[in-house]
């Protein structure tokens, strides 16, 4: 999804390495004021890693399902087709990154200089998240009903009336997620639903810069984080209880604000020093696979992940917890910080929020082109070919989002990077 503050390029290293003006290729894009924010900031290769993770798990969940049929079918087959059932945790992942780069970020302007400069960090959030986010927005409700002018989702049909009447104003404000569970009855393009994420973040943003500008003590802060973690459950509980519905809490910001707290508060105990390297250096092995052993555990204990249960409201916590387990070992185990920091697996990462907003259309383009072509290749064989195409797609989707969108107002961006 999203990638907070410093992202885009691969980056050399300039730590211990005198202040010279570098001659660099065009690539490089305002290198010297990057290279400040880098050394300012820190910049986490690894956790652009994981980033390209989060997003291949989403990515699988809104592939087609494994053929299970002939000699597909066997508990290797069913396991994976399971875990790509389970790939929404990738947004959990995403929150949680989210909660910790931009915590990281603003405790860092505060220690230096006293205080956040609110207006600049939401004018840089602001560029970073508004212009594809409201291509989108123009894609879905302007753009597609043209596509299928004679269809329900052509304009004035049921579906594109029933969009504008319920959600354009929400999501033109950034709160759409809060409609989401209101209105089941109003079928909408999974292109527009997919924005409920980015509603999420932009409120934490703005909530989350505003609390780390007020509050007066590291302790107070912490408390409050903590008090979210405990919140977040008992507000699931009664979202789902009032409704018996896994869907009044997976859209709202409160029952999802457990993600982005566990993310910040990891921000906060490592700028406050209480994570001690060597210590967390020594158990990274462990909080490495805590959280590969909770997603094999759910994908084989609930092959079924669309049942409507309550167990979810602690599955959720868990998503929580384990996402920071994962966070934290990237950080503090070399291995896992070698493996999530390979070019290919970063360079990938630093472009999944155009990835994320368009890769349904690549997955339903790649089902387009390759229709009737693939007969030969059998029911698994198609599967992966289409896999590949829309990955691939999906690539290209965003390399033109960069560069017919979003480079133009990065280049705005780096005037705020104090």
């Amino acid at each position: 999804m999203d990638t907070p503050e410093i992202d885009c390029y691969p980056l050399p290293s300039f730590f211990g390495m005198p202040k010279r003006k570098r001659i660099v290729k065009r690539k490089f894009v305002i290198i010297e004021t990057v290279e400040k924010s880098v050394a300012k900031f820190g910049y986490y290769p690894q956790l652009d890693g994981l980033r390209a993770l989060a997003f291949l798990l989403v990515f699988s969940n809104h592939l087609k399902p494994f053929p299970l049929a002939g000699e597909s079918h066997s508990p290797v087959w069913v396991f994976l087709q399971s875990l790509m059932g389970w790939g929404w945790l990738g947004v959990q992942i995403f929150f949680t990154l989210s909660g910790f780069l931009i915590t990281a970020l603003l405790l860092q302007e505060r220690s230096g200089s006293a205080k956040i400069d609110l207006p600049a960090f939401f004018i840089r959030r602001a560029l970073r998240i508004w212009p594809l986010y409201y291509f989108m927005i123009l894609i879905n409700f302007l753009i597609l009903p043209l596509v299928f002018s004679h269809g329900s989702l052509g304009f004035g049909g049921p579906v594109w009336s029933a969009m504008c009447q319920t959600y354009l104003l929400p999501f033109l404000g950034f709160v759409g997620n809060f409609w989401m569970p209101e209105h089941h009855g109003v079928k909408l393009p999974l292109s527009l639903v997919i924005l409920w994420s980015v509603c999420v973040e932009e409120q934490f943003y703005l909530i989350g810069g505003f609390t780390l500008a007020r509050f007066k003590t590291f302790r107070a802060l912490g408390q409050l984080l903590v008090l979210i973690v405990i919140l977040a459950a008992f507000i699931r509980a009664g979202l789902y209880f009032l409704s018996r519905d896994n869907g009044a809490f997976y859209f709202h910001t409160l029952a999802q604000m457990d993600t982005l707290a566990v993310g910040a508060i990891i921000a906060l105990l490592r700028h406050l020093g209480k994570l001690p390297e060597a210590l967390m250096s020594r158990y990274g092995a462990i909080l490495f696979c805590l959280p590969v052993i909770y997603y094999a555990f759910l994908a084989l204990a609930v092959p079924n992940v669309g049942v409507n249960h309550p167990s979810q409201i602690l599955v959720f916590t868990g998503n929580a917890f384990f996402s920071g387990c994962f966070l934290l070992s990237l950080l503090y185990w070399r291995p896992a910080s070698r493996w999530f920091s390979l070019p290919w697996l970063a360079n990938l990462g630093r472009s999944t929020y155009a990835m994320y907003l368009t890769h349904l259309f690549a997955v339903v383009a790649a089902e387009s082109l390759l229709a009737n072509r693939l007969a030969g290749l059998g029911a698994l064989g198609g599967w992966l070919a289409h896999a590949l195409t829309a990955l691939l797609l999906t690539v290209l989707f965003a390399f033109i989002s960069w560069h017919g969108i979003e480079k133009w107002f990065q280049r705005l961006r780096t005037s705020f990077v104090r």
